[in-house]
């Protein structure tokens, strides 16, 4: 084998590898992004049915949980896809996806990475003491 096949090959093998760590990691940041976006917006829904918890029905509560999780997310965080619901379990879930382009992996035809957080918030009473 020749030294000049020997060099193109080990270029492509540096090129995926950058790859891989450039993108890797902006989709890593992209996660956490998204988990963090995700905790916040099922916190400030979580907050905003707590007030009314007292005076509401669960299931009303609960819409009102997530009505509030809806806006946080419009508000706070547009660049990213947001659910919010509350579950069977009366726990507010909450998850932020995105897309984001890639630097390297473009030139092995991989030109998005998507990136998810969940989270889930739960209104407790305090405790009488």
């Amino acid at each position: 084998m020749s030294m000049s096949v020997f060099l193109c090959i080990a270029v492509i093998a540096l090129l995926l590898a950058a790859g891989l760590a450039v993108d890797g990691a902006a989709q890593a940041a992209a996660r956490r992004t998204c988990q963090t976006a995700a905790a916040q917006v099922a916190r400030i829904g979580v907050d905003a049915a707590a007030s009314t918890r007292l005076d509401l029905s669960p299931g009303q509560a609960g819409a009102v949980a997530v009505n509030a999780a809806r806006r946080a997310a419009a508000d706070l965080h547009p660049g990213l896809t947001m659910t919010a619901e509350v579950g069977r379990d009366g726990r507010l879930h909450v998850q932020a996806t995105t897309r984001i382009g890639t630097l390297f992996l473009g030139l092995a035809g991989i030109h998005e990475l998507s990136a998810s957080g969940k989270a889930t918030a739960e209104l407790r009473p305090r405790d009488a003491p």
